[in-house]
């Protein structure tokens, strides 16, 4: 009966595990496609400058070059709050010393 109940806990961690990992994908995903369009829309705006007709400038993808951009764009901010939690985090190291 233990093992059992082993084997169920793990099937269910798995499971919630699993969930969360395609959570967090989809979550990356969107946040990819959000910052994608944005420079689509940029590129439409630049097309209407430029004379194109609506017709062009609504069939106008998001193109590869956009999610790449929008992946390094979205990398640098990383590291850049990356950056910040680690000078808040010795800002107050001296603090935490006596605290667990």
């Amino acid at each position: 009966m233990d093992t059992y109940g082993n084997d169920f806990d793990h099937y269910v961690l798995k499971g919630n595990h699993m969930k969360t990992e395609l959570l967090n994908e989809y979550i990356f995903t969107e946040i990819v496609l959000e910052i994608a369009q944005a420079m689509r829309r940029n590129r439409q705006q630049q097309m209407e400058l430029e004379g194109a007709s609506q017709e062009e400038i609504a069939k106008t993808p998001i193109t590869i070059e956009d999610r790449r951009k929008a992946l390094a764009l979205l990398e640098s901010e990383r590291q850049h709050v990356m950056t910040l939690l680690e000078e808040l985090h010795s800002d107050f190291s001296e603090y935490s010393d006596g605290c667990h």
